[in-house]
């Protein structure tokens, strides 16, 4: 069960680095800056979040910009894949113990990975027992 979990983990890592990478490719100039990604995304014309009426908000505009920022979902992501790879030497520990015990180190290990994957818990691959 907990490999399982690990590749889905691993997997959803993977697919978000990808769509960062291709936001990232999408944009027609070099970020030097990267409030630059920001500017482009509630630009009032080309911007999809640009302008203000009803159904645009600068200010959620904003907001999605940032949390959607490419440079910053990559360190997300290679953020996530370092507390994932910690985990994952401890997490074993759970399901090869003799006699049931388990140390603390593999009981954290394991309720971080589930607050982690919890995240994707929408995702078709999600299984509930990966909750905490």
């Amino acid at each position: 069960m907990n490999e399982a979990l690990v590749e889905f983990l691993r997997a959803r890592l993977d697919e978000d680095e990808a769509a960062a990478m291709e936001n990232r490719a999408w944009m027609a100039f070099d970020v030097k800056d990267e409030d630059d990604w920001m500017r482009l995304m509630y630009d009032p014309v080309i911007g999809p979040f640009g302008g203000q009426s009803p159904t645009r908000n600068v200010a959620t505009g904003m907001y999605v910009a940032k949390m959607s920022n490419p440079a910053r979902v990559l360190r997300e992501v290679e953020a996530k894949r370092a507390i994932l790879r910690r985990c994952a030497r401890f997490i074993n520990e759970m399901d090869q113990h003799p006699n049931g015990l388990v140390s603390p180190r593999a009981v954290l290990a394991r309720q971080t990975l589930a607050h982690l994957t919890a995240i994707y818990s929408d995702h078709p691959g999600y299984r509930q027992e990966w909750g905490l």
